[in-house]
C-alpha cells in the first residue's frame, strides 16, 4: 500500500523522463522513437491524476510535479518538433548554419513559452475541476506530434502542406493563443456524465472513423475537432 501511494508521482516522473528523451529523439530525427516516447508521456499524464484521486493521495507536490513534467513533454517537445520542421522547410542545417539563419527557427519555441504560461495559469485557477479554460497543453502537443505522423504516413499533398513555412508559423501562433484563451474546452473523464455529452460522443465517433479510414491524420484532426467542438459548445448547448 505504501508503494501504491507513490504510484501517481512515479507516473508523473515517467512522463518527464520520456518527454525529455522524446525531445532528444526528435532533434536527432529519430521520429518513430520520439512518437513512441511521446505516447508514453501522454498515457502517464492521463493516468497519474486519475490514480492519485482514486487513492486519495493527490496533493500540492503532485500538482507542481505534474506541471514541471508537462512543460518538458508538452511544451519543449512540440517546440522541438516545429524547430526541426522549420529547419527542413528553410533547408537549414542547425549544426552548420549561421546565427542569422537559426533565428528563423527560434519562433518554434514560442509554443514552449505559452505552454509554460498556460500551465502556470492552470495551477492557480480554481475553476477548472470539470472543464479546461483554454486548450490543454497535452492536446497542443498531440497536434504537433500528429504532424510527424503525417510526414511518416501521409500522402504527398498533405506532407507538402504541413511543411509550408506559413503553416508552421501560423500553427505556432494559433495554438499559443488557444492554450491561453478563455474558450472553455470540455474535460474528458472516465465517468457516466462525460459519455452522455453529445459533443464528446460525436468526437469519439469521429476519432474512431479517422483511425480506421485516415490514420495518418487522426492525431492532428482529433485535436482540431476537440478544440472546434469545445468552442462551439460555448455558444450552443446540446
Amino acid at each position: 500500500m505504501i508503494m501504491l501511494r507513490h504510484l501517481p508521482n512515479i507516473l508523473t516522473l515517467t512522463n518527464l523522463f520520456c518527454g525529455a528523451l522524446a525531445v532528444i529523439s526528435i532533434l536527432y530525427l529519430h521520429v518513430e522513437e520520439a512518437l513512441l516516447l511521446q505516447g508514453i508521456s501522454l498515457v502517464a499524464d492521463f493516468l497519474d491524476g486519475i490514480i492519485a484521486r482514486r487513492l486519495k493521495v493527490d496533493g500540492p507536490l503532485g500538482v507542481e510535479l505534474d506541471s514541471l513534467a508537462d512543460v518538458v513533454s508538452f511544451g519543449v517537445f512540440p517546440g522541438a518538433v516545429v524547430y526541426v520542421m522549420l529547419a527542413q522547410s528553410w533547408h537549414i542545417d542547425p549544426a552548420m548554419s549561421s546565427w542569422n539563419d537559426r533565428l528563423l527557427l527560434y519562433p518554434a519555441f514560442i509554443l514552449t513559452v505559452f505552454a509554460g504560461l498556460r500551465l502556470a495559469r492552470f495551477n492557480i485557477s480554481t475553476g477548472q475541476s470539470d472543464k479546461f479554460i483554454g486548450l490543454p497543453s497535452p492536446a497542443m502537443a498531440m497536434f504537433f506530434a500528429g504532424l510527424l505522423l503525417i510526414q511518416l504516413e501521409g500522402d504527398i499533398a498533405m506532407i507538402e502542406l504541413i511543411e509550408e513555412k506559413w503553416f508552421l508559423y501560423g500553427s505556432v501562433i494559433l495554438f499559443s493563443y488557444l492554450m491561453n484563451s478563455h474558450w472553455i474546452h470540455f474535460k474528458i473523464k472516465p465517468d457516466k456524465k462525460t459519455w452522455t455529452d453529445p459533443y464528446i460522443l460525436f468526437l469519439a465517433g469521429s476519432v474512431i472513423g479517422l483511425i480506421i479510414f485516415y490514420p495518418s491524420i487522426a492525431l492532428t484532426s482529433t485535436v482540431i475537432l476537440y478544440s472546434g467542438l469545445s468552442i462551439i459548445s460555448n455558444f450552443v448547448k446540446l
